[in-house]
């Protein structure tokens, strides 16, 4: 497997886990999910999920604050990733979503990335640096709040009405979060797109 020129884990120290379980998580929040924030990181998987799995989420009571995954139901049936932010903490609570078809095949990697902007209410979702914009699609939602999750940030998993589930099957590596707006530009640098230096995101 080559390295992305953005890439700063070693493929050899990536998370692998095995979609039965298996997940990994922060002692506490990295970012606030009410707030402008960003979350980035390379997954990949022996093949296409055939059930909803979550790459990212961070906990809070009942509900994740937001959920990124791979939905065999997204994309109007044709599956693809996608991002999931509740309006609050409680079962049974209203979510928006955004939604992007790109999924690499098997065994290559991709780059998802998550922006919420609080100040303009838009969760955004890019796919390999790119947002998918087109006739039928574009990989962002509007008038999108949220709440804010106060649990650790969850690799390989979300929680739904106070369960976890949802566990990835697959490897997950080089994972960022940021407080704030991250333009596309500097996606496309975590992407791998620009050199990225070892001491400093950007």
């Amino acid at each position: 497997m080559d390295q992305a020129a953005g890439w700063l884990g070693s493929p050899m120290g990536a998370l692998v886990l095995d979609g039965a379980g298996d997940h990994a998580a922060t002692t506490g929040p990295v970012v606030s999910t009410s707030r402008s924030f960003a979350v980035a990181g390379w997954v990949t998987a022996a093949g296409r999920p055939t059930a909803r799995s979550a790459v990212f989420s961070q906990a809070g009571s009942t509900n994740s604050g937001f959920t990124v995954r791979y939905d065999p139901s997204a994309a109007d049936g044709a599956g693809g990733w996608q991002v999931e932010m509740p309006g609050s903490d409680a079962s049974g609570a209203v979510a928006q979503r955004a939604e992007h078809s790109a999924y690499q095949s098997q065994l290559d990697w991709d780059h998802v990335a998550i922006v919420y902007d609080s100040f303009a209410d838009v969760l955004r979702l890019y796919v390999n640096g790119w947002l998918e914009e087109t006739e039928e699609r574009v990989s962002a939602r509007w008038h999108t709040i949220g709440f804010d999750a106060t649990g650790p940030l969850q690799l390989g998993r979300t929680k739904t009405a106070g369960a976890w589930g949802e566990h990835w099957s697959g490897v997950i590596d080089d994972v960022w979060a940021f407080s704030g707006v991250l333009t596309q530009e500097q996606i496309q640098t975590l992407a791998g797109y620009t050199e990225l230096p070892s001491d400093s995101p950007f």
